[in-house]
């Protein structure tokens, strides 16, 4: 069954923002945006067109963003003299997590629990991080039409953020979802079941590892 305007209004989630109005003008103005722009992504490769709206949502939907001092030209490059210019944390951000569950801070976390009884695992994570700061270099200079297709589903991903982003309630998301994406999808708990199963696999995993390392500290 695909959801027309008389049922998007019937939703939970818009009542939920209707006083604010900006928020739920842009979300109207994206679901056609996403639309095409997941269209236009069909063809394979990464999907710099979907990306790009679901950054832009995001980036004007975050009540930071909308309290923070407008931008009116794009600013001048600087050169590039150290590490962090060649290899922008967020370029590495975007990639690691277009292809794991989780954040990148978990990832850093993880590989930060080298010992000599747990070296494996920490140094999958970091070669991981290594692979999206060298994704990220080539980025900085050639621009994101270089990357891969995604191993996860950047649509669904980007699409919770945004509902972070407006504070929904978890008990909402699928509204929300079956509303805005353009993935055919008729229901989406199924994929929001994953989204958040994979995310508090990776945190309890993390978790763990650091308990772990805690309590080896304190017997020594």
């Amino acid at each position: 069954m695909v959801c027309n305007d008389s049922d998007m209004r019937q939703h939970r989630w818009r009542d939920w923002i209707e006083s604010r109005e900006l928020e739920l003008f842009l979300l109207e103005e994206a679901k056609p945006w996403l639309k095409t722009a997941w269209q236009s992504d069909r063809k394979g490769g990464y999907p710099l067109s979907t990306s790009r709206a679901l950054a832009e949502i995001r980036n004007v939907v975050s009540p930071k963003q909308r309290s923070g001092p407008r931008v009116t030209r794009l600013p001048k490059p600087k050169p590039r003299k150290t590490l962090a210019d060649l290899a922008p944390e967020r370029l590495v951000r975007r990639i690691w997590e277009d292809n794991h569950s989780g954040t990148l801070e978990d990832a850093v976390r993880a590989a930060g629990q080298m010992n000599f009884d747990n070296q494996e695992k920490p140094w999958k994570v970091f070669q991981g991080i290594m692979q999206a700061m060298e994704g990220a270099y080539w980025v900085s200079f050639f621009g994101p039409e270089i990357l891969p297709k995604p191993k996860v589903s950047i649509l669904h991903k980007g699409l919770n953020r945004i509902a972070m982003a407006v504070r929904l309630e978890r008990t909402q998301y699928p509204d929300f979802f079956d509303d805005l994406c353009p993935c055919g999808l008729k229901n989406h708990r199924e994929a929001l079941r994953k989204i958040e199963s994979r995310s508090e696999r990776y945190r309890r995993t993390t978790k763990t590892e650091s308990k772990k390392e805690l309590g080896k500290k304190r017997r020594k």
